[in-house]
């Protein structure tokens, strides 16, 4: 199977973002005093995230990367999990007597621990193109 180098960049970028967003979710609960400055910060990243999207997206590169469909898979279940702890969290959010500390963490633990897992997954997957 295969799939664009510059998607598979992108999809790099997500794994990048998806990190920030679970510090940046942890960082709001236990400094909620500098809420504005961490959002703004963050915002700041994701326009710089952004442009370099559109940047490697406007390249006319059309190299194709040999991919497995047990790691496309893998990837694609990922970010489906990410997404679904992500809403999940912000169920507990909107309540507050559940929204402990505990979850905070599990929460933000999880979004963390498969942000780098998609991020080392890519860089693997990138390397390994690079090699051939």
């Amino acid at each position: 199977m295969g799939i664009y180098r510059k998607n598979l960049l992108v999809d790099l970028i997500i794994s990048i973002a998806m990190i920030i967003l679970g510090f940046k979710v942890s960082l709001l609960y236990f400094i909620p005093q500098v809420a504005d400055v961490i959002n703004l910060v963050y915002l700041g990243i994701f326009i710089l995230l952004i442009a370099l999207v559109v940047i490697i997206y406007r390249q006319n590169n059309q190299d194709v990367i040999s991919i497995t469909e047990k790691e496309y898979k893998t990837i694609r279940f990922s970010v489906y999990g990410y997404f679904g702890i992500f809403v999940a969290q912000l169920i507990i959010l909107g309540n507050a007597s559940l929204y402990t500390l505990f979850w905070n963490l599990f929460f933000t633990g999880l979004m963390i621990f498969i942000g780098l897992f998609t991020l080392i997954l890519h860089i693997i997957i990138l390397k390994r193109s690079h090699q051939s």
